[in-house]
Order: C-alpha cells, then structure tokens, then sequence
C-alpha cells in the first residue's frame, strides 16, 4: 500500500479539524497511513511528543485485511490495530503509530500533565494566599462571635429542657421534619355523626428551629479546632506584610495556610446558619405555629410559648406548670432584631 506523503510542516499543535478529519479517515478506510501530512519516519526523540488522539482500525477495511505499520517498529511490516495520532514538536510533524509504541509516551505525556497541574495549583494557591491572607483577623473574630453565640443557645435550650422536658421531648418528635402536622377530629354533622374517617392531619406550616430542639449542642466544638488554626496563621491585617510572608512559605506550608483559612471560612457559615436557625425558633410567627399545634394536642400535653414584650423572656405553660420563665436575656442582647419581629 502506498503511504501518504508528508507535505506539511507542523510548527504548533494541529487544529482540531485536522484531527477530526484524521479520526474520519481511519473509520471509513481502515488505513492511516494513507492520510494525507502524515510523517512516516522514525523520530529521533521522544521528548515533548503530546498524543493527540486514540483511534482503532477496522481490519476488514484495509485493501490487505491486514495491521497498519508502524513508523518507530515496523515501517515497512503490519504492526497494529491500536494505536495513537502524535504530535513531535521537535520533528514538527504528526505520526501515526502502534499503541505499544505510544506506551512511553503516554506516560511522560500524562507526568507532565500531572507536573503542570501541580503547578497550576501552586500558583493558584500563592494567589489565594496574597488576597486573603490579611483577613484572617477578621475570620478569627467572626468565628469567636459565633461559637460563643452557640455556647450560650446551648445554655438557654439547656434550662429551657430542664424546666420543661416534656414540652421539648413534645417538639423534637413533632418538628423533625420541619413542619408541624396536627391530628385533628372531625366535626360532627347536623344529626351528630361524623362522615368519614374520626380524625384527618392538618399541616400547620413549617418551622425554624431545628438546632434547638434536635442538636445536642456540640457543633460548636467541632469548630474550635478551626478556630485554632486560625490563630496560629494569623500574621496581621496589612495585605503588604502578608504578601511578602506568603513569598517566604514553602509549597507545603502554603497548602497548610489555604486549607486553615478555606476550613474556617465554611466554619463560619456553617455555625452562622446554625445559630440563626436557634433564634429563629424564638420568632413571633413561628412559636404562633408552635402554640396552634399544640393547642390540638390531647388536653394533658397541651402548652403555649411566648417571648416576653421586651424580648428578654420565654414564658411556657403547660398542665405541667403554670409558668415557667426562661431567661432570654444575654439573647436579647447578642441579637436584639432576631427574636422579637414577626417572620
């Protein structure tokens, strides 16, 4: 079979319709050495050949039934029916051959690849490091805030379970699914019977509240340790200074520094939402909800909740107690809009 003769010079990496088009050939010919710009002479060197693509040969389509040669082995004998497309910078031209033979450079193809991304992800890492380095005060200040805000929902939900067990027992089972469903009786007809089933549910609405009444109030410890890893990254707030600290850290300790700052940064969202979803219970609109669920609750288990005028007190009563105040105070005062206003 004649083989195509190179008469291009390839100075950069071929077009992707070149490669298209080499792809084409070799599926409805079989032979890939009769595509035109093909190089079919031995490279001298292996060094920089990228592979471009992989293709397979239909033996049932070549004039001889036979494997295609290949130019590194076998130029002039039937070698493969697997193989790959070549760029050799060097040579400045594309090869077909044999998959055995494209082995090596497979693997010095995907190393440098590997190399590159490392070295991409260095660069981008210097890069994350030189903007937001300088904030870690800040960050470490943020998530002070908000593991003592957990620390303290962890004290008043504690006082509010000591005093009122069975209200809290009441709700973690009612509210697990974030929205409280009533069962209801019927009412009865004219002629006093009821048609149809005796009771039916009634969706009362969804809640906020779930950290309260499921947590066990240990999300904030997880976070401390990020907290830590803050303070020991913590340089100062001038970007100019943290930059120039950033130019001294080795890739290791750069790694180290991104993930403590990425680390707490989802700390602080995480515990944000968390502590907003505890005062959330707290809203006027939702313990509305709360109280018109319970109020279809069998008469010994029935109880209101109500937040004090001034915000500082949660009031419970229940056939368990008349009055049971719960200090919202420190509440209050850490977050003085998130208790008191309607939802």
């Amino acid at each position: 079979m004649a083989l195509a003769k190179s008469t291009k010079v390839f100075l950069s990496r071929p077009t992707p319709s070149f490669i298209e088009n080499f792809k084409s050939h070799v599926k409805e010919t079989g032979p890939p050495e009769t595509f035109h710009g093909l190089d079919h002479s031995r490279p001298v060197s292996h060094d920089g050949a990228e592979i471009l693509a992989k293709f397979g040969i239909d033996r049932l389509k070549r004039p001889d039934r036979d494997c295609a040669p290949c130019p590194i082995c076998s130029p002039n004998d039937p070698k493969f029916l697997e193989g790959c497309l070549v760029w050799y910078p060097k040579d400045q031209a594309i090869r077909a051959i044999g998959r055995e033979c494209s082995a090596k450079i497979d693997a010095n193809w995907h190393r440098r690849q590997r190399q590159f991304k490392l070295r991409e992800e260095e660069e981008a890492t210097a890069e994350f490091l030189f903007n937001n380095l300088h904030e870690a005060p800040f960050s470490i200040s943020e998530l002070k805030k908000q593991i003592d805000a957990a620390i303290l929902h962890r004290k008043i939900w504690g006082e509010f379970r000591k005093r009122c067990p069975e209200i809290c027992q009441d709700l973690r089972t009612a509210m697990k699914s974030g929205t409280l469903v009533a069962r209801r009786s019927r009412d009865k007809s004219l002629n006093g019977v009821v048609r149809g089933d005796k009771y039916f549910n009634e969706n009362i609405g969804a809640v906020r509240g779930q950290t309260a009444v499921k947590s066990n109030f240990t999300h904030h410890t997880k976070f401390k340790e990020h907290l830590r890893a803050l303070q020991l990254i913590e340089l100062g707030a001038d970007k100019e200074e943290t930059g120039l600290a950033v130019c001294e850290m080795s890739v290791p300790e750069m790694k180290t520094v991104e993930k403590a700052i990425k680390r707490g940064r989802r700390a602080i969202t995480e515990l944000t939402r968390l502590n907003s979803d505890f005062e959330g219970f707290f809203a006027e609109g939702n313990l509305r909800r709360i109280n018109k669920w319970a109020s279809y609750l069998p008469p010994d288990s029935r109880f209101t909740l109500e937040v004090s005028r001034n915000g500082s007190t949660l009031i419970a009563r229940s056939v368990y107690s008349s009055f049971e105040p719960i200090s919202l105070k420190q509440l209050k005062q850490s977050s003085p809009l998130k208790i008191s206003p309607p939802d």
